[in-house]
């Protein structure tokens, strides 16, 4: 039995971190560790210490560090073959009666095993991401088929020690999973997705913090992008069917288009051909001017019917992959999603990731590197 060291980083506190460790305390897979480090800890979490000091191995910077280093820290003096990365923030559900044991039979044969993310839905906002999320699961079970990756979610994966090692950990970047993917797909180390383990991680209930978040992701990416182009200009090359499964997710509107444009244009076509044909042949030229008049009505009905198809055919594929994945899908949900958040995010992204690559001075973030 390989032993398994849980770490988890954490700044001042988080509502969600007891029942995380009364959860993993309570795992039966004896053969573990947990190590906690708190940047900047508060009351509450040094009370909550002292609940857990039989189980748990705190670490307390009174300065914050930031995650990476935290995590470094942590792995330095984590006794596993098998780290598991997990963010404060998630809730680990009861049904999973031996999420570690899980952890540790099927990470075997890969170096890294991500953990598929559920959103924990207790607001509006939170509803809408949770689409996203099924994307980011979406490409996972992709790269998952491949058995590599150049794409992680960092908020709960695990990786074997040695392998962690041999990249050299968390480089000090803001988008540290990405970068320590990259660093793996380089290496040709081995990536899956886990089969029935799951984690339920909390979203941000404002469009403030929502913001905040994903600027500081696209900007990050934007960094690590520019930093590392050489390494990307490579995947093409190493992994075709993986660089096309990166473009499907990047540019699945647009897919969704480009299939159901030529559909309608024919059906459009045909049908107003055959319609002008009738009128010539019955000699009805009267009806010319309604019909220039139906034919105006048509195109517009067109666009509209353009708009639902690929409305329809997106929703369709997310249908599928949603209860592959075990997610519920919502059509009413999604339709907010495709139509209104998916262009916002879009937009703000890209300009984000603009903003990374030119690393413009003009944007900071409360995030420690």
């Amino acid at each position: 039995m390989e032993r398994v060291s849980i770490l988890i980083p954490v700044l001042r506190e988080t509502d969600l971190l007891e029942g995380l460790l009364k959860r993993i305390s309570s795992d039966p897979y004896q053969n573990k560790e947990i190590i906690v480090t708190i940047d900047e800890p508060t009351k509450s979490s040094l009370k909550l210490s002292q609940r857990f000091k039989k189980n748990v191995k705190f670490i307390f910077n009174k300065k914050r560090i930031g995650k990476v280093n935290a995590l470094n820290a942590a792995a330095k003096r984590a006794h596993g073959d098998i780290l598991l990365f997990l963010d404060s923030d998630i809730i680990i559900p009861s049904k999973s009666k031996r999420f570690i044991g899980k952890v540790a039979e099927q990470i075997k044969d890969v170096d890294i095993l991500d953990i598929k993310k559920k959103i924990i839905q207790d607001s509006f906002l939170s509803k809408i991401v949770k689409y996203d999320y099924i994307t980011g699961n979406i490409v996972s079970l992709l790269f998952s088929s491949q058995r590599s990756a150049f794409w992680l979610c960092g908020a709960a994966f695990a990786m074997k020690k040695k392998s962690f090692e041999e990249i050299g950990g968390f480089k000090p970047v803001i988008t540290e999973d990405l970068e320590l993917a990259l660093d793996s797909y380089m290496k040709d180390m081995k990536f899956k997705m886990a089969k029935n383990i799951e984690i339920y991680t909390k979203s941000s209930s404002t469009w403030r913090g929502w913001l905040e978040q994903r600027r500081r992701w696209a900007f990050g990416t934007g960094r690590h992008v520019i930093q590392r182009h050489k390494d990307y200009s490579e995947i093409p090359k190493r992994t075709p069917r993986l660089f096309l499964s990166v473009l499907l997710y990047f540019f699945w509107p647009t897919l969704t288009l480009l299939l159901a444009l030529p559909l309608l244009d024919t059906i459009f076509g045909k049908t107003i051909t055959v319609m002008f044909m009738l009128l010539q042949l019955l000699n009805f030229s009267g009806a010319i001017p309604f019909f220039v008049i139906s034919l105006t009505t048509a195109m517009v009905f067109k666009n509209v019917l353009l708009f639902v198809a690929m409305y329809a055919l997106s929703a369709l594929v997310f249908y599928v992959l949603s209860k592959k994945l075990g997610f519920r899908f919502n059509p009413l949900e999604y339709l907010i999603y495709y139509y209104f958040y998916l262009p916002v995010f879009s937009t703000m992204y890209f300009y984000n990731f603009l903003m990374g690559l030119v690393n413009s001075k003009r944007f900071s973030f409360d995030w420690k590197v």
